[in-house]
């Protein structure tokens, strides 16, 4: 597998004007990154990490798990690649919709797995699963869900979720946020929060949660 080397940059930077940034956030769509991995807010993240085991599903092509590899955290990433590998396997619709570049390749070592597979593989021993962008529907709420089943300790077992949230999220959908308890006290993951930014109009953020006790099955 080829890795391209790449630099994660500091900050997303400030705008002349509004054409400036929706020119950059397409730029960026285009190369793969649908939210944009800084490290003003991954920093903090790392710091709440610690020294736990993270598994990144739908990892793309891994800038956030480079970024927090880079910062000394343990983490396996896995995605399975439909959308940049090869013409062949390219998921076409959506490539299109988002004109990702053709050949584009990992920044970080990706395990080609689905997200179920790499939570059967990984998810045992893994205390943090991370979730960027899922698509709309039913997929975020069944990995999180398979994920609970299999961790060794679900009761310190966490859920790390960057995309939207509400009617009109274009992430994930209703049960996921049904079934997902938020936590929005603990002051070292709010740093990281607090200084995620997202693409102009967009509406993500940055997200700490668990699986309610009551939708967990063993």
């Amino acid at each position: 597998m080829i890795i391209e080397p790449f630099t994660i940059p500091e900050t997303m930077p400030s705008f002349e004007d509004q054409e400036h940034e929706i020119n950059f956030k397409y730029e960026w769509i285009g190369k793969g990154m649908f939210a944009y991995v800084s490290l003003d807010w991954v920093k903090p993240l790392a710091d709440w990490i610690g020294d736990k085991q993270c598994l990144e599903v739908l990892a793309g092509r891994g800038f956030l798990a480079k970024a927090l590899s880079e910062q000394n955290i343990n983490i396996i990433a896995s995605d399975d690649y439909s959308l940049f590998e090869s013409d062949d396997c390219q998921d076409e619709a959506t490539r299109e919709k988002f004109n990702i570049d053709k050949d584009i390749y990992p920044v970080f070592k990706i395990k080609q797995e689905d997200a179920l597979t790499a939570i059967k593989n990984y998810g045992m021993n893994s205390s943090v699963l991370i979730i960027s962008w899922p698509y709309d529907g039913p997929m975020a709420s069944t990995i999180v869900q398979e994920y609970y089943r299999i961790v060794s300790d679900p009761d310190n077992a966490w859920v790390i979720y960057i995309g939207e949230f509400g009617p009109e999220s274009r992430t994930a959908n209703e049960t996921f946020f049904e079934i997902m308890e938020w936590i929005d006290d603990d002051d070292i993951f709010e740093a990281a929060a607090l200084n995620y930014t997202s693409y102009v109009n967009n509406k993500d953020s940055l997200n700490l949660g668990i699986l309610g006790e009551e939708y967990r099955s063993r």
